[in-house]
Order: C-alpha cells, then structure tokens, then sequence
C-alpha cells in the first residue's frame, strides 16, 4: 500500500485493477500501539481503479495499512505517523 499524509488527511491506494475476477476486497488501518482496527472500508469490484482510502485521523498516532485482494490475500503496509 502506498500512503500519503497532509496534515490529518490520509489516503492509502494500490496499484491493483479491480474487476470481478480479481480486487481488493478491503482496506484498513491498525493503531500500532493498541493493535486495533481503527478505519476500514469494503470495496466492490466495481470501484475505480487503483482502490483508494481517504480519511482524517487525529495527530500524534502511527498507523498501519492493510489490503485484501481476493486473489492473493493479506498486504501489510509500513507503519507512518500522524503529526
């Protein structure tokens, strides 16, 4: 996954096509320190590709990304900081 952070606004995408045969199927962010799911969203094939999440999240966390793709499984992304 790649992220990208301007102040509290974060949008994590993938390179990936997204048909019925083959997508991701959810995006989400784990809070490093406390492991939990903080944000996540459910993706149909439908969706414009490359699949994108965008969200506000508050200062002073790190993150983690996570994707689903249907076809191939979990990707874990790097961990990234909120200022």
């Amino acid at each position: 996954p790649q992220v990208k952070v301007d102040g509290n606004d974060v949008a994590v995408s993938v390179p990936h096509v997204m048909t019925e045969e083959h997508y991701i199927q959810f995006m989400w962010l784990k809070d490093v320190a406390t492991n939990e799911v903080v944000l996540v969203k459910a993706l149909p094939p439908t969706d414009p590709s490359p699949p994108t999440f965008k969200a506000k999240v508050p200062s002073g966390v790190e993150l983690r990304p996570y994707l689903f793709c249907n076809l191939h499984g979990l990707w874990k992304g790097e961990p990234f900081k909120v200022a």
